[in-house]
């Protein structure tokens, strides 16, 4: 579950917001852990989708967890891209998991510096789901 909120906390509704990530190997693609490059991951992910925001400015998204890219040190994520309404400016972000063994150190530090998202979770399901909650903070024009 993520909110859209402005800088004054007031909740942004009707706003789109592309998402995209990879699978539990780390891999964006069936075959491969890159579709081509970022920017081929970018619009070629297999794990993707659209949200549009509800009255109260919040949307859900049901996947699985994401892991980080193979060989590398980087933590799991997904790649968050809000580019309407248009009286706000674009927002691209990601979200991350405050459990992921990966998001420490200066890994961390520099994710909170860059104000991606983190978020512990925050009810386990059976036998293994995990809810996560985002809160996105959109920049007025």
């Amino acid at each position: 579950m993520a909110t859209l909120e402005d800088g004054d906390g007031k909740t942004v509704a009707g706003a789109v917001v592309y998402f995209y990530q990879t699978d539990a190997r780390g891999w964006y693609a069936a075959d491969r852990p890159h579709v081509d490059g970022n920017s081929g991951d970018q619009r070629h992910a297999r794990l993707f989708g659209y949200a549009k925001t509800d009255a109260s400015g919040k949307f859900e998204i049901h996947t699985v967890k994401p892991s980080g890219y193979p060989q590398s040190d980087l933590p799991a994520h997904i790649h968050v891209e809000v580019h309407d309404p248009p009286s706000y400016q674009p927002l691209i972000t990601e979200f991350l998991f405050d459990d992921d063994e990966r998001l420490v150190g200066v890994i961390r530090t520099n994710a909170q510096r860059d104000r991606l998202i983190i978020s512990k979770p925050e009810k386990t399901n059976p036998p293994f789901q995990q809810q996560f909650f985002y809160t996105i903070t959109l920049q007025k024009n």
